[in-house]
């Protein structure tokens, strides 16, 4: 009995040994599901390198975002000064036009002045009647901006006055109107139609005839 014992036992190690044979070592691979360790540079990291990328395309976005600024700025501008021109260049057409129309008005309003200043009784209806265009003429050239220039007995002025005649005179100053041939106007401050006038001149004077000799007319034979 002792000895079948023995013999089993030792049949049984043997069969432990077989079973708890040490398995063979392989080496990592991904397909075994191990994740190879990345090799990298010496004194760098992820981080580093994620952030000097983000402050490089922060720096690009920025000059990107100034240069669309100043373009902006550069157009806002351009637009306002075209829109300025062109509400300048729009008052300048109509103040144009406006002059021209004006200027038919006064030719007009001249004639009226002249039918008035011929008429022998100014109580005439047909006068009175006249008289009363001529003030509503007037009434809508000063609403519109045009007014007469002051003339008469004012000092000459070479921008506001015509001369078509001089006359030498004592009783006014020289370079004084004297009489106004037509009246003249402005239009928004600016020169409409020129006065044209009569101004004075010094006088002449007459120079001493020279003392004739009557011994010398005695004296001679002839």
């Amino acid at each position: 009995m002792i000895e079948g014992q023995e013999v089993k036992e030792t049949q049984d190690v043997e069969n432990t040994s077989e079973e708890t044979a040490i398995p063979e070592t392989k080496e990592a691979s991904p397909a075994d599901g191990v994740t190879a360790i990345e090799v990298r540079e010496e004194g760098t990291s992820p981080e580093e390198n994620a952030s000097d990328e983000t402050t490089s395309r922060i720096a690009d976005l920025e000059a990107q975002s100034k240069d669309f600024q100043n373009k902006f700025l550069r157009a806002r501008a351009d637009l306002e000064n075209f829109r300025k021109r062109t509400e300048r260049e729009k008052q300048d057409a109509v103040k144009f036009a406006n002059r021209m129309i004006f200027n038919d008005i006064l030719n007009v309003l001249d004639n009226f002045e002249r039918a008035v200043g011929s008429a022998t009784d100014p109580q005439d209806p047909f006068v009175i009647g006249v008289v009363m265009i001529q003030r509503q003429l007037l009434d809508v050239l000063l609403q519109n901006g045009v007014e007469e220039i002051e003339a008469m007995n004012r000092t000459f002025d070479p921008y506001l006055h015509e001369a078509l005649a001089y006359e030498p005179t004592a009783d006014h100053p020289e370079n004084t109107i004297i009489e106004i041939f037509q009246k003249g106007y402005r239009y928004k401050g600016q020169l409409l139609r020129a006065a044209k006038v009569k101004v004075s001149a010094a006088p002449v004077v007459a120079e001493p005839e020279p003392e004739r000799d009557e011994t010398t007319d005695e004296a001679d034979p002839t």
